[in-house]
C-alpha cells in the first residue's frame, strides 16, 4: 500500500512539474521585450502565447492592431500568416498519405504530367567581365512527393536564389498571373530547377504544388479538402484563404522606412477573394492571388493556430480526434537534408545564410534542419538563442512565428504584422527560455 502512494504521490508532482515548468515573474521580460520592439518600431503590436499540453501558460498582446486606429491587438485579431500556412498544408498531404491515397516516393508527374520532363539550370559566374552564363539541361531524377515536402526539389522563390537576375528572366517568360492553382502548376512547371532534386535544399514553391496533388488526389477543391480535414475538426474557425466578414479584424502590415513604420505595399495584402472590398472601405490592400495558396494563403488568429500547435504536441490528437498519427508527425520533424551534400543545405545545418540576398532580407533561418514541412533543430552550432535545441516551427513574411519543444512539453506563437525580422525570434527565445526552470 505504502508503495503505491508513493508511486500516485511521484505521478502527482510529474504532473505538476510539467505544468510549472516556468517561473512566471521571469516570465515578465516577455512584456519588456514586446514593449521594447515596440518602442523601436519594429511592429505596431505582437501577440505571444505559450501553452503546454493542458495549461496556458502566457496570452497577451500588447501595442495596436493599426497605428492610424491605434486598435488594439487581441486573440481576435486576424493576422496574414503566410508561410505558416505551410505546415497545414503539409499535414493535409500527410493525412492522404496515411491513408494510403499518396506515396511519399511517387514522382509527383503522377499526378501532374506537366512535371514530367523538368530541367535544371547551371550558371557560370564570370565576374571579371561581370556575366552570368547559363544553360539549363534535363534533369537525371524525377521531383517526388518528398522532395517538396522537403524543399530538395530544386523549386524556389525568386528571393531565394543567388542569381535572381536569370531566373527573372525565366519568370518573364511565364505567366505570372494564374486564375487557378491548375494554371499556376502549369506554368510552374516550365520553369528550370536549381539543382538536381534530392541534391540540395531551396526554399520555394514547394507547398504550393503539394496543395494541387491534394486537389488531384481528394477530388476536392484544395481550401474545401484544408476546412474539412484540419481547420474545422481544429476548431479553428478565424481561419481562412477567404476573408468574408473579418475584414474588419484585419489590421494593416507595416515595414520599417527611415526609422519609422510604414504601410507595407509587399505585404499589405489579402487572401485571394476579397480584395475589391477591403479596397473600397480605402485600405491599401492588393489582391493576393486568383486561387487559395498553400504555401502563404492563409489569414488566422493566435488562438486558433494554437489549436493546430495543441494538436502537434498532443502527437496529433486534438481532444477526442486524431488529427494525424504520433509516428507521421514524428517523421515530419526529423532532420531530412543533414545528408544532403549541396551547399545550401550545408549551410542550413551549420546556421549560416543561404542565398546572397537573405541579408537585406534580414533573414537567418533559425534551424539546423528541415523535415517535412517544418524546420527542425538538432544541435546548438552557431545557434543565435539560449533555446533548447530540440524544437521545430516555421514563421511567415510578416513576423509571425511558432516552434514546438516536445522536450518540456510547451509551443510559443508569436504575432505581429510587419516585414519579418529572424533576429526578433531569437530574442523572444532567450526570453522565454530564461524563465523555464529546468
Amino acid at each position: 500500500m505504502r508503495f503505491i502512494i508513493s508511486i500516485l504521490l511521484l505521478l502527482q508532482f510529474s504532473i505538476s512539474n510539467n505544468i510549472d515548468k516556468f517561473n512566471i515573474e521571469r516570465l515578465a521580460y516577455v512584456d519588456s521585450l514586446s514593449n521594447k520592439l515596440i518602442k523601436q518600431k519594429e511592429f505596431t503590436g505582437v501577440s505571444v502565447l505559450i501553452n503546454s499540453k493542458d495549461k496556458l501558460i502566457f496570452n497577451k498582446s500588447f501595442g495596436f492592431g493599426e497605428i492610424e486606429k491605434e486598435n488594439n491587438i487581441d486573440d481576435d485579431t486576424i493576422f496574414r500568416i503566410y508561410s505558416m500556412t505551410k505546415p497545414i498544408t503539409s499535414i493535409g498531404l500527410m493525412i492522404l498519405v496515411e491513408r494510403g491515397l499518396i506515396n511519399l516516393y511517387d514522382p509527383i508527374s503522377s499526378y501532374l504530367p506537366e512535371f514530367k520532363d523538368m530541367k535544371k539550370i547551371k550558371v557560370i559566374d564570370l565576374p571579371v567581365i561581370k556575366h552570368l552564363f547559363h544553360f539549363t539541361k534535363n534533369v537525371e531524377e524525377p521531383i517526388t512527393v518528398f522532395h517538396l515536402l522537403s524543399h530538395t526539389s530544386g523549386m524556389y522563390y525568386d528571393f531565394s536564389s543567388k542569381y535572381r537576375s536569370v531566373f527573372n528572366k525565366y519568370m518573364k517568360a511565364i505567366d505570372s498571373n494564374p486564375k487557378t492553382l491548375k494554371q499556376y502548376s502549369q506554368e510552374m512547371a516550365k520553369l528550370p530547377l536549381l539543382f538536381e532534386p534530392g541534391e540540395d535544399f531551396s526554399y520555394g514553391i514547394n507547398t504550393a504544388i503539394l496543395g494541387r496533388i491534394i486537389e488531384i488526389v481528394s477530388k476536392k477543391p484544395f481550401e474545401d479538402f484544408i476546412e474539412d480535414e484540419i481547420l474545422n475538426p481544429l476548431e479553428m474557425n478565424n481561419t481562412s484563404f477567404n476573408l468574408d466578414s473579418k475584414i474588419s479584424n484585419l489590421p494593416n502590415a507595416y515595414e520599417k522606412k527611415d526609422s519609422q513604420l510604414i504601410i507595407s505595399e509587399r505585404l499589405n495584402i489579402t487572401p485571394y477573394n476579397d480584395f475589391k472590398s477591403l479596397n473600397s472601405k480605402k485600405k491599401k490592400i492588393s489582391s493576393f492571388n486568383a486561387f487559395p495558396m498553400g504555401g502563404e494563403g492563409l489569414i488566422s488568429t493566435i488562438k486558433d493556430y494554437s489549436n493546430f500547435c495543441l494538436m502537434l504536441l498532443n502527437n496529433g490528437k486534438y481532444k477526442n480526434k486524431q488529427i494525424i498519427s504520433k509516428n507521421t508527425i514524428e517523421l515530419m520533424t526529423q532532420n531530412h537534408i543533414k545528408n544532403l551534400s549541396g551547399i545550401n543545405a550545408r549551410n542550413v545545418i551549420n546556421r549560416k545564410s543561404v542565398t546572397a540576398v537573405e541579408d537585406t532580407l534580414k533573414f537567418n533561418f533559425p534551424m539546423d534542419g528541415f523535415g517535412l514541412g517544418f524546420y527542425t533543430n538538432e544541435t546548438t552550432i552557431n545557434q543565435k538563442s539560449i533555446a533548447n535545441n530540440k524544437r521545430y516551427g516555421w514563421f511567415g513574411a510578416a513576423n509571425t512565428f511558432f516552434f514546438i519543444d516536445p522536450m518540456n512539453e510547451f509551443y510559443v506563437i508569436i504575432m505581429a504584422q510587419s516585414y519579418m525580422n529572424i533576429k526578433l525570434l531569437n530574442q523572444y527565445e532567450n526570453v522565454i527560455y530564461q524563465a523555464l526552470d529546468n
